[in-house]
């Protein structure tokens, strides 16, 4: 099964940015935000675990029987958990240690010596594996679940996961930018059922993107196997909205607005669209006129676009970071569906040498971020450290980062359109452009139809540049 692309907005941390400013924009935000747009379980918590270093576990069908013997909490990572084994000199890191002298040099022979061991230019964690690993846990779906469509929904994954439900193959992704989501609705009904998750993040067996690729190295964001952010078991009715982008159109002063439309229904399934938005994060409130329009899907998923008049609406930049919260409601015979999203009224483009937002003149003050986070190895998937970072940044007068060589999770954009502040994330498991060459035909379209799915995240005003590969 390849990845799904989804395009997300978070709803409840999105209310942490604004629990400061307005208590009438915080109201108006949780009453739009209602009727939720699906029913969400997490499976966060305690899983059984278990590593699989040669690699025998599908051969010997470890899906099929109870993983035994050690657990571990997801989401989180294996070196976080403190899951693998401990550092030596052999230990086999992914990317180059440059200054071979570390092996020899007497000035550094005391972080040598075992448990002391200091590698240079690398993360360094108490634990380091690559490989397969094995997730196991029971998981009840609800009874009111029945006849719905079901999907896991795994936010970060390092790096391909295999999943299983019950035993029976449920498939496969493999993508470091962008989450990893099943669908299960064929296998799951109401009731106690068993997820087991095969995690490998040996690059040499799923796109071997050469030594120091810089998106996946110890040298940066370290190479761990895992699950982190978001672990959501989400169920929706047959008919459902698969994804929302908004394109502002400040000329023209309307939301373009192309709701993705997704139908298992087997038929053809008629309705109406509502859109309702307000303004948040802003000293001043506005509501947009709501919309109503009929709609009609017969394929199993169709885009519908409406175009939103959006009055006299305020505008995002680093300034003024006014956003938007918009609820998207199909209200179909017997059901409804409803996704909230955010947007920013935005307009970035160049003229000559110069970029301008909304037709003012800026100039980029920005920095490379390289994924170095070295107490996780991974980026951070909360809001709260993403503004923290952002807000630091902004305090030395930048107004810019550049992520080299990958695109961060969610929280990283939704805290940039808070705090006002401009982002060019790059396409992930980007490796040197000699080695991609050398990939071959069979495998460059899984190379690149990989990092294509990052482009569902690119619709956030805080997003003004994006890179397909680096330098």
């Amino acid at each position: 099964m390849d990845c799904v692309k989804v395009l997300i907005f978070a709803d409840t941390n999105l209310i942490d940015g604004i629990m400061k400013r307005h208590t009438l924009a915080l109201i108006a935000c949780l009453l739009l935000a209602l009727p939720l747009r699906a029913e969400n379980l997490t499976l966060a918590g305690i899983w059984n675990f278990k590593m699989d270093p040669e690699n025998k576990g599908i051969q010997e069908q470890w899906f099929a029987r109870d993983i035994t013997g050690d657990t571990m909490e997801l989401p989180g990572s294996m070196p976080e958990r403190l899951k693998g084994y401990d550092i030596t000199l052999t230990t086999p890191w992914t990317g180059s240690i440059y200054d071979s002298s570390y092996y020899y040099n007497a000035r550094l022979e005391k972080y040598r010596r075992p448990g002391n061991i200091k590698i240079p230019f690398m993360l360094t964690p108490e634990k380091h594996y690559v490989g397969a690993a094995w997730y196991q846990r029971k998981i009840t779906v609800p009874a009111d679940w029945k006849k719905q469509r079901i999907t896991l929904y795994l936010e970060r994954v390092h790096m391909e996961s295999h999943l299983w439900v019950d035993g029976v193959d449920a498939g496969t992704c493999n993508s470091l930018g962008m989450p990893h989501v099943f669908d299960l609705t064929q296998l799951l009904t109401p009731g106690e059922h068993v997820p087991t998750l095969r995690i490998d993040n040996d690059m040499s067996r799923i796109v071997d993107v050469g030594l120091n690729s810089h998106s996946v190295t110890d040298q940066t964001q370290g190479n761990w196997n895992g699950v982190v952010g978001k672990m959501l078991l989400s169920s929706t009715p047959e008919t459902y909205i698969d994804e929302v982008q908004v394109y502002p159109d400040l000329a023209g002063r309307k939301a373009i607005v192309r709701i993705t439309i997704g139908n298992l229904a087997g038929r053809k399934v008629s309705g109406n669209i509502e859109l309702k938005a307000q303004s948040f994060n802003a000293e001043r409130f506005h509501i947009v006129q709501p919309l109503t329009q009929p709609f009609s899907v017969t394929d199993s998923l169709e885009t519908v676009t409406v175009e939103l008049p959006m009055g006299d609406f305020l505008t995002w930049d680093e300034f003024s970071p006014a956003l938007y919260r918009m609820s998207v409601t199909l209200d179909m015979k017997g059901g409804s569906d409803v996704r909230n999203v955010h947007f920013g009224m935005r307009e970035f483009t160049i003229e000559g040498t110069r970029f301008r937002i909304n037709g003012r003149e800026i100039s980029l003050r920005g920095t490379v971020e390289n994924c170095v986070f070295p107490l996780t190895g991974y980026a951070p998937m909360d809001v709260a450290e993403w503004k923290r970072v952002f807000t630091i940044a902004k305090s030395y007068g930048l107004n810019h980062f550049r992520f080299h060589s990958y695109c961060p999770p969610e929280a990283a954009f939704i805290a940039a359109d808070l705090v006002g502040f401009y982002l060019q994330p790059e396409r992930t498991v980007v490796g040197q452009q000699e080695h991609v060459a050398r990939l071959g035909p069979s495998r460059r379209p899984v190379y690149h139809g990989r990092i294509a799915a990052d482009g569902a995240l690119f619709r956030q005003p805080c997003i003004v540049l994006h890179a397909d590969i680096r330098q």
